[in-house]
């Protein structure tokens, strides 16, 4: 990060071509939330529609920059907080994104603070850092596993056990069932009670 403050909240998501995570930061004047992501998509990517309300520049190096720094809530400008982005869209084909807002929750309308932390400079070289890759050698994958480690793991369970497990959930789904289609058949007993009709044989075993 530009600059040390406490983070908490972590969270984050992967899929083809794309990871993110997001937490909050903190430097004594207001929690924010910050987001991080790269979009890699294997057919190769671009800044999309974001010049559209961003300020795009090509770098020397030929890579593209897209600045926004406007309203939280582009759509609704009547709505306050501040929400400050930059993407570095590489010559590699992967675009870093950094997204930082005054809140501690995206677009939220409780504000935490004036401005998010980081300005636009700070963001810029953040995103320039040549750490942001795509892979990661073993060492850094061994080393770092022990941060997404669930913090109240669940034992495993023996082949008995989990059996176990299987058979209650089955009788749970099953007695689901039995309770909808009981139901189904009270409210067909009431129908045709109502309107003075024959009633289904089943009604009568019905309490």
């Amino acid at each position: 990060m530009p600059r040390p403050g406490r983070t908490s909240g972590y969270d984050g998501s992967a899929t083809a071509g794309f990871v993110g995570a997001g937490f909050v930061y903190d430097d004594g004047h207001g929690a924010a939330r910050v987001t991080v992501s790269l979009d890699y998509p294997p057919s190769g990517g671009g800044l999309g529609d974001a010049c559209q309300i961003s300020v795009c520049t090509t770098r020397a190096d030929g890579s593209k920059l897209a600045v926004y720094q406007g309203n939280g809530h582009p759509g609704s400008p009547s709505i306050p907080g501040k929400e400050w982005e930059v993407t570095l869209l590489r010559a590699d084909g992967v675009a870093v994104s950094i997204t930082e807002w005054n809140s501690a929750k995206e677009k939220s309308a409780t504000l935490t603070r004036a401005e998010p932390p980081f300005t636009v400079a700070e963001l810029t070289a953040w995103a320039s850092n040549g750490g942001w890759q795509t892979t990661i050698t073993r060492q850094r994958d061994l080393a770092t596993g022990k941060l997404f480690a669930p913090t109240d793991p669940k034992p495993a369970v023996s082949g008995a056990e989990a059996s176990k497990q299987a058979s209650a959930l089955q009788r749970q789904m099953a007695d689901h069932v039995k309770a909808a289609k009981l139901a189904e058949q009270r409210a067909e007993c009431a129908a045709a009670k109502a309107a003075h009709e024959t009633l289904p044989a089943f009604c009568a075993t019905i309490k």
